[in-house]
C-alpha cells in the first residue's frame, strides 16, 4: 500500500523546488554542435582535400519559432556548457513543479471531501472525483503558475527578459 504525503509534506515539497529554481545560475537554451570549415586561403592546411578544416563551436536554439545558430568562441565554451545545463535543470524542476503542484490540488480535494462527509454535507464518499474536478482546469493553472514564475526569475536574472529569450505558452488557446 502505498501512503500518499500530507499536505504539508507536499507544501515543504514544493518550497524546496522553488528555492532550487531561485539557486540557479545564468541560464542559456539550446545546444552546442562542433562544425568545421575552410578559411578560403589555398596555402592552408584546411584546403587539402583529406583535411577536416578549422573547427568551430555553434549554438543552436529557437527564437519565435525560428531556428538561430550563433558561433561560440573556444573561451566561452565551458560557460555556456554550464549555462545550458542550467537550462535543462530549469525545466526538469518546473517539471517536478507542476507534478507537486497537482498532488497538492489532490491533497486538498481530498481534504475537502473528507471535511464535506465529515459535516454531514453532501457526501462525496464513493464518487468519482474527476467528475467533480477540472483536472484540466487544474493542469493549466499549474502550468501558468510555472511560466510566470520562470518568466520572474529569468527578469531578476537579466534585469529583464533578454530579447532571445522567450516564454511561450505550451497550451492550445
Amino acid at each position: 500500500m502505498t501512503t500518499t504525503p500530507t499536505l504539508d509534506a507536499l507544501h515543504a515539497q514544493r518550497q524546496q523546488l522553488l528555492d532550487q529554481i531561485a539557486a540557479l545560475g545564468d541560464l542559456r537554451p539550446g545546444s552546442l554542435t562542433e562544425s568545421y570549415r575552410t578559411c578560403g586561403k589555398p596555402t592552408c592546411h584546411c584546403a587539402k582535400k583529406e583535411a577536416r578544416g578549422h573547427s568551430q563551436w555553434l549554438l543552436t536554439y529557437r527564437v519565435g519559432g525560428k531556428t538561430r545558430t550563433r558561433v561560440v568562441p573556444r573561451a566561452a565554451l565551458a560557460e555556456t556548457r554550464a549555462q545550458i545545463t542550467e537550462c535543462l535543470r530549469l525545466r526538469e524542476l518546473v517539471a517536478e513543479l507542476i507534478e507537486v503542484s497537482e498532488q497538492v490540488c489532490q491533497a486538498r480535494a481530498q481534504g475537502a471531501r473528507r471535511t464535506a462527509a465529515d459535516e454531514g454535507k453532501k457526501s462525496l464518499r464513493g464518487a468519482d472525483l474527476s467528475k467533480d474536478l477540472d483536472f484540466e482546469a487544474v493542469e493549466l493553472e499549474a502550468r501558468r503558475l510555472a511560466l510566470g514564475l520562470m518568466g520572474r526569475l529569468l527578469a531578476q536574472r537579466s534585469g529583464g527578459i533578454h530579447p532571445s529569450v522567450r516564454l511561450r505558452c505550451c497550451m492550445p488557446h
